[in-house]
């Protein structure tokens, strides 16, 4: 199932493209509802509700990943799992990173460690969204077979791709408020 396709470096490789497409658009709009809603709310809550708007997205374009790397996947399943893995995660991301990135002087380190809240709390939720899309199984058989299996792999990830997220994201808006100013 899920684990047989990063058995070698080549199929860990497999639907490259479309990973990285899905992580820019979906950076992107995250970021721009979470600035808007933060507005209207704080950062956990705006993060939770920026999860839920995008879930629907969000599952849609990772069953077109998953398709990409396991030719079996299904795009019907998984939005729940997805649902509650971006309200969750995101309330985490968020949260974590205007607490925690005061603290540690800077968007990118802020960023590493908001990337570290994410995973920690929605990494079985992740691992139901993709064997519900690969296996086609139930949201609640998929979640006898959750955990955190991976976690330090995952980590290895999140903490460089958070922090180049953060800071990629002050930059744009200290450009943006500069040229607006």
């Amino acid at each position: 199932a899920i684990s047989a396709a990063y058995r070698s470096p080549p199929l860990l490789l497999r639907g490259l493209g479309p990973a990285l497409g899905v992580q820019l658009v979906q950076t992107a709009l995250l970021f721009g509802v979470y600035d808007y809603l933060r507005n209207l709310f704080g950062p956990v809550q705006a993060g939770a509700m920026t999860g839920l708007a995008l879930a629907p997205a969000t599952c849609l374009l990772e069953s077109l990943k998953c398709r990409a790397q396991v030719s079996s996947a299904s795009g019907n399943l998984g939005l729940f799992a997805t649902a509650l893995r971006c309200g969750v995660g995101n309330a985490a991301f968020f949260g974590t990173y205007d607490v925690i990135g005061p603290v540690l002087g800077g968007a990118a380190a802020g960023g590493a460690a908001a990337g570290v809240a994410y995973w920690t709390v929605a990494l079985p939720l992740d691992r139901i969204k993709s064997i519900q899309q690969v296996d086609g199984v139930s949201f609640l058989n998929a979640l006898t077979r959750a955990s955190w299996v991976g976690w330090s792999a995952t980590m290895l990830r999140a903490i460089p791709m958070s922090a180049v997220c953060f800071q990629s994201a002050f930059f744009v808006n200290s450009w943006i408020n500069k040229n607006n100013s």
